[in-house]
């Protein structure tokens, strides 16, 4: 999951770099090193969905409803830093 969605982040870097990068901090472990054109096959296959999926679970509005409108704001009265209707 982690390479995907390092493919998904540096998608203009090449799969091998990419992979090389992730591994680095590995040294000492026997680590298989794909071909170029599987680690291009397995991006092509399914860097969209997994990201998607992470995006839709921890994606959340960031915003709240108001239920009436803020200062200022068009139907909110009077605008607090001059005091005047917009």
């Amino acid at each position: 999951m982690y390479f995907v969605l390092v493919l998904g982040l540096f998608a203009y870097v090449g799969t091998r770099l990419v992979w090389q990068k992730l591994i680095s901090g590995l040294a000492g472990l026997k680590v298989p090193l794909p071909s170029e054109k599987a680690l291009r096959d397995l991006r092509r296959r399914i860097v969209t969905a997994p990201l998607k999926a992470l995006f839709e679970t921890l994606a959340v509005p960031l915003a709240q409803r108001r239920s009436r409108p803020a200062p200022g704001t068009a139907d909110g009265g009077p605008s607090p830093s001059t005091g005047a209707a917009r």
